[in-house]
């Protein structure tokens, strides 16, 4: 599995200012950025992109770098990702035939083989409860998964589910199977076939020592669960006076159902940078950022 970090490294720290690059950029032009799309100008803007052409040797790197993604010589939309070969999960995605979208709890799927929108059908997943929302999905190799929000009433918890269907008839997706995590939806990353969801959640961790927090007996007190099985006390790491914590599961999308790795990370940090070998935690110290006079 991924190594996990807390502590910044020079890695973290420029993806940072990154973040606080843009974060200046849209505050100064926030007017700009409040106008809404509809569908029909997603599509359009797709579309167009999909009809430009690619430099030979552009393509020869694309391939090198597993980021090619049609077998036609053309480019198309992809999600903007901090780090080359580590995708992000989006609510619209293309593998440059067809346009995925999540459109009012259900996935609309857009034939563009042709250059511009043509057939169009609907995905309507059977959820396991009607009040379930469709976060974010990914589209790659034949695969279409999508992360959804689920309210547990039963055991009164918020989950994550993560659905996977075969697509290689994108107008017939075939259901493969799905994941689940106790903590309502954060984010998540794909590094070839195997996907990383994040949740977060609050634990109330008895009113024991750290070490016998950890104990066997005293796990399904407090730990969060993946696929229905408490996460493994070697793999919990808690930082003092915190009841806030990650949950990290990673799963093929080709067998959802089989947990590759699962952690349960206690540090207050939601913030997350995924690199080709490690997950870094990172966040604001506010006590720091103010000064009295």
């Amino acid at each position: 599995g991924l190594k996990i970090y807390t502590n910044m490294d020079r890695e973290i720290q420029d993806y940072t200012q990154q973040v606080l690059d843009e974060t200046k950029i849209y505050q100064e032009n926030e007017d700009k950025f409040e106008n809404t799309y509809s569908k029909d100008e997603i599509l359009e803007n797709i579309v167009i992109e999909d009809s430009v052409p690619t430099d030979s040797a552009s393509d020869k790197n694309m391939e090198a770098a597993g980021s090619t993604e049609s077998n036609s010589n053309t480019e198309f939309s992809k999600t903007n990702v901090m780090t080359e070969g580590v995708d992000e999960s989006d609510v619209v995605k293309t593998d440059g035939n067809y346009i995925y979208m999540v459109e009012s709890g259900q996935i609309s799927i857009t034939d563009i083989t042709k250059g511009e929108p043509g057939k169009e059908d609907y995905l309507i997943p059977k959820f396991e409860s009607p009040s379930d929302t469709i976060e974010e999905l990914y589209v790659n190799n034949g695969n279409l998964l999508l992360i959804t929000e689920h309210y547990n009433d039963k055991e009164d918890k918020d989950e994550t589910i993560s659905y996977s269907y075969n697509i290689e008839n994108p107008m017939n997706p075939q259901y493969i199977g799905k994941s689940r995590q106790d903590g309502y939806y954060d984010t998540s990353r794909k590094i070839g076939d195997t996907v990383y969801v994040f949740s977060y959640e609050s634990s109330h961790a008895p009113d024991l020592s750290k070490k016998k927090a950890l104990l066997e007996e005293n796990l399904d007190k407090w730990v969060p669960k993946v696929n229905d099985k408490i996460i493994a006390s070697e793999c919990i790491y808690i930082e003092d006076e915190t009841q806030y914590g990650t949950i990290i599961s990673s799963f093929d999308v080709n067998d959802p159902e089989t947990t590759i790795d699962a952690k349960y990370v206690m540090n207050g940090n939601d913030n997350v940078y995924v690199s080709g070998n490690a997950i870094y935690f990172y966040g604001t110290d506010w006590r720091n950022t103010f000064k009295m006079v």
